[in-house]
């Protein structure tokens, strides 16, 4: 079964990248997306979105609060006790894609590269290096 979403919305923090036991590095980051219906009715979904390797440094590096993103990859929604006691159960959105939509990224000198000419495509599959060997 295929578990992929892609969220819009405003980075609600700047990035925080740290580094795992292992060595890999992740980088996470609240996306706050607003849905506004009705007359004047808003609901508002927080999403925690955390990338690791390389995704994790460039979402590090070209990332601020605030900015406008599209980001892409698979849902969790791991649940736990809360100090009341009470069942929280968080949106996790595990990156395997981001496209920063600020206007700040649009505004760039011809030749500079920034975070919306960000491509994943040498980044490493979350399938492994053999891509030959999948089922499909």
């Amino acid at each position: 079964m295929l578990n992929s979403i892609s969220v819009t919305g405003h980075l609600g923090a700047d990035p925080e990248m740290r580094y795992l036991p292992n060595g890999n590095c992740v980088t996470s980051f609240p996306v706050y997306n607003h849905y506004k219906y009705g007359s004047g009715k808003e609901d508002l979904c927080i999403f925690r979105v955390s990338f690791f390797g390389k995704r994790a440094e460039n979402a590090n590096q070209f990332l601020h609060s605030g900015d406008l993103v599209m980001v892409t990859g698979r849902l969790r929604s791991p649940s736990f006790t809360g100090r009341d006691g009470q069942k929280v159960t968080l949106l996790e959105i595990v990156g395997s894609d981001f496209r920063a939509l600020s206007n700040r990224f649009q505004q760039r000198e011809p030749g500079q590269v920034g975070a919306a000419d960000y491509e994943q495509d040498n980044a490493p599959s979350m399938y492994g290096d053999d891509v030959d060997d999948l089922p499909f």
